[in-house]
C-alpha cells in the first residue's frame, strides 16, 4: 500500500506540472496571438495613413490654388546719429544705434533720411538683433504699391547689441531711456525735412508707432516713466510675446 500512494503522488505530481506547463504554453500562445494581431492592425493603419497622406500631397494639395505669396527682400539699413544732450545719452549713443530700414527698389539709398511717411519704430527683445525689422519692412513696402497716393509706412530700427535685458534691470532702463531719445531724433527728422513747407510741416507727425518684440515691448512700457518721456510722442505700442 505504501508503494502504491507513493506511485501515486508522482503521478499526481506529474500530470499537475505538466498540465500547468501545458497551460502556461497555451497562455503565452494565446497572449501572442493578441499581440500579433495588434501589430497587423497598427502596421495597416500606419500604411492607409501614410497612403492617405501620399495622395493628399501630389493629387490633392496641387489641385488647390495656392494663396500664398512669396516675400522677397532686399534689405538695407542707414544709420544716422542724433543730436547728445547729456552724458547719458552720449554713453548710451556709444553701445547703441538707430536705424532707418529701406529697400533701394522703393527709397534709394541716397534718400534714407528723406521721410514723409508714418514713423515706426521696431524695438528688439531680449537677446534680439535690430535687423528682425525686414520681415515688416519688406512687407509694408510692398503693401505700399496698393497704396497709391496714402502714406507709407516707413520703418526704424533699434540696435541694442544683442543684450541680455531680461536678466538685468540696468540693461532695462538704458533702453527704455534711447527708446525716448530715438523717438524725438526720428520726430525731429520728420521736421527738418518739412521745414520750408508750412503745409508740410503742419502734416509732420508728432507721434511714433511703436512695434516691440518681447522684453522690446517691457522697455517700451518703461519708457512711459521716464522723465525723458514726451507726452503724445508714442500713442501706439503694439507689442509682440511681451511677457506683460
Amino acid at each position: 500500500m505504501r508503494f502504491h500512494s507513493r506511485f501515486g503522488s508522482v503521478l499526481f505530481y506529474y500530470y499537475y506540472f505538466k498540465g500547468r506547463k501545458e497551460r502556461k504554453r497555451l497562455w503565452y500562445n494565446e497572449r501572442m496571438g493578441v499581440q500579433t494581431l495588434f501589430l497587423q492592425a497598427f502596421v495597416v493603419t500606419a500604411l492607409a495613413v501614410f497612403s492617405l497622406g501620399v495622395y493628399q500631397l501630389y493629387f490633392v494639395i496641387p489641385a488647390g490654388k495656392n494663396s500664398c505669396e512669396m516675400t522677397y527682400m532686399n534689405p538695407h539699413y542707414a544709420r544716422f546719429s542724433m543730436s547728445v544732450h547729456s552724458d547719458k545719452l552720449k554713453y548710451l549713443n556709444k553701445k547703441y544705434a538707430l536705424y532707418r530700414f529701406l529697400q533701394p527698389k522703393y527709397v534709394p539709398r541716397r534718400d534714407a533720411l528723406r521721410v514723409s511717411g508714418v514713423p515706426v519704430l521696431f524695438v528688439p527683445g531680449n537677446k534680439g538683433d535690430y535687423k528682425q525689422v525686414r520681415s515688416l519692412g519688406s512687407v509694408a513696402d510692398s503693401m505700399s504699391k496698393d497704396i497709391g497716393n496714402g502714406r507709407r509706412l516707413e520703418f526704424f530700427t533699434l540696435d541694442f547689441g544683442e543684450e541680455a535685458s531680461a536678466f538685468n534691470g540696468d540693461l532695462l532702463d538704458d533702453q527704455a531711456e534711447y527708446i525716448n531719445a530715438a523717438v524725438a531724433a526720428i520726430l525731429r527728422l520728420y521736421r527738418k525735412n518739412a521745414r520750408g513747407d508750412k503745409k508740410l510741416l503742419s502734416k509732420a507727425p508728432t507721434t511714433v508707432v511703436i512695434v516691440a518684440h518681447s522684453m522690446g515691448g517691457v522697455a517700451a512700457r518703461y519708457a512711459f516713466t521716464l522723465d525723458s518721456f514726451r507726452h503724445g510722442t508714442m500713442s501706439t505700442v503694439i507689442t509682440l510675446s511681451t511677457p506683460h
